[in-house]
């Protein structure tokens, strides 16, 4: 069983949301500390140097799949100057949009580098609306 499937299905309510909490707020610190470490020195991340190379070597698109919940790879796209399309559109607050949007797809166009970023467990900066709907925007702790 996975860690999802153990906190969805395994544990109660009460529990399974504090283990949510509790796993978020770890993993947030640390991506937030590479945030800041980033802000104040971009050179020697691996990430953004791979993304770089990945994208050249394509017609400036790449694509993300990752499993993690953090926003490395978004830091990396940011680093390389390139568009991050993560299924939402906005910057601080976004709203979902697939990308088989014609809206987006006239985006796409004109931009010169796109990465793609696609989470297959979620990431820091999603929750839930309601059961159909997510909203993404940065957690308050970014803005301290």
């Amino acid at each position: 069983m996975g860690l999802e499937d153990a906190v969805d299905n395994a544990l109660s309510n009460a529990s399974s949301g504090v283990l949510r909490r509790i796993v978020w707020e770890c993993i947030n610190e640390k991506d937030l500390e590479v945030m800041q470490r980033l802000s104040q020195d971009k050179s020697g991340f691996a990430l953004a140097d791979l993304l770089k190379f990945a994208i050249q070597s394509s017609p400036n698109t790449t694509t993300v799949v990752t499993t993690n919940y953090d926003r490395l790879a978004e830091y990396a796209a940011d680093l390389i100057k390139a568009t991050v399309v993560t299924g939402f559109e906005g910057n601080l607050i976004r709203y979902k949009e697939f990308p088989n949007d014609i809206s987006q797809r006239k985006r796409l166009q004109i931009r010169e580098r796109v990465v793609n970023v696609w989470k297959v467990h979620g990431s820091l900066d999603w929750f839930l609306k309601d059961d159909i709907n997510a909203v993404s925007f940065l957690p308050r702790e970014v803005y301290h």
